[in-house]
C-alpha cells in the first residue's frame, strides 16, 4: 500500500510483514513435518521384530534415529 506521496505506509509494511511471516511459518511447519513422518518409516525397513542386533552397529543407530524422530523412548 502506498500513500499519496508514493511511499509505503506503516500499515502496508505491517500487512506485508504479517503475510511474509505467515507464509514462512506455515511453510516451515509443512517442510519440517515431512521428515518426521518419513524418516522413521524408511528406517524401519532395516529393523526386524524379535531380532537381536549388535550394540552400536548400523541397526542400533537406525533404531535410535527411529526412536528419536518418532518421539518414543527405547
Amino acid at each position: 500500500m502506498q500513500s499519496s506521496t508514493g511511499g509505503l505506509t506503516v500499515r502496508g509494511d505491517l500487512i506485508a510483514a504479517l503475510g511474509f511471516s505467515a507464509v514462512l511459518f506455515f511453510g516451515a511447519v509443512l517442510v519440517g513435518s515431512w521428515p518426521s513422518a518419513t524418516v522413521p518409516r524408511v528406517l524401519s525397513v532395516f529393523i526386524k521384530p524379535d531380532t537381536v542386533y549388535p550394540l552400536y552397529g548400523f541397526h542400533y543407530a537406525a533404531h535410535r534415529v527411529i526412536a528419536g524422530w518418532a518421539g518414543r523412548s527405547s
